[in-house]
């Protein structure tokens, strides 16, 4: 709620007055809620830093390329190699991956079958 009221930059005394009519809750606790709003601490784990995506595509590229293994087993292959990367950085680099590898393969039959259509020049 403090959000809301956070969003709706400065409101009138009576659409205050309302809201709290409806939430059955003083004005005062209006204002301290959307005073609170603002420093709200964000739930959930912090998401990894880029640097931390960045500097692990490399070795899950490499490790992909090597063999066709599951994420997890990948994570342990890596840490073998001294690269110590989240489960979740390597699942969303090999998506990643496989969905560019995906794109570069469809580009390929895409112009192997237009080529074909034209035929040979004369």
């Amino acid at each position: 709620m403090g959000k809301l009221l956070r969003a709706r930059e400065r409101l009138r005394h009576f659409e205050l007055a309302l809201f709290a009519r409806l939430l059955g809750a003083p004005t005062r606790t209006l204002h301290s809620w959307r005073g609170q709003a603002e420093c709200c601490a964000v739930m959930g784990r912090p998401p990894p830093a880029e640097e931390t995506w960045r500097g692990a595509l490399p070795a899950v590229a490499c490790a992909w390329k090597r063999q066709e293994l599951r994420p997890r087993t990948r994570v342990r292959e890596l840490e073998r190699m001294g690269v110590v990367v989240p489960v979740t950085i390597v699942r969303g680099l090999l998506r990643a991956l496989k969905a560019r590898w995906e794109r570069v393969q469809e580009r390929k039959r895409q112009a192997e079958q237009g080529s074909a259509r034209r035929g040979p020049r004369a």
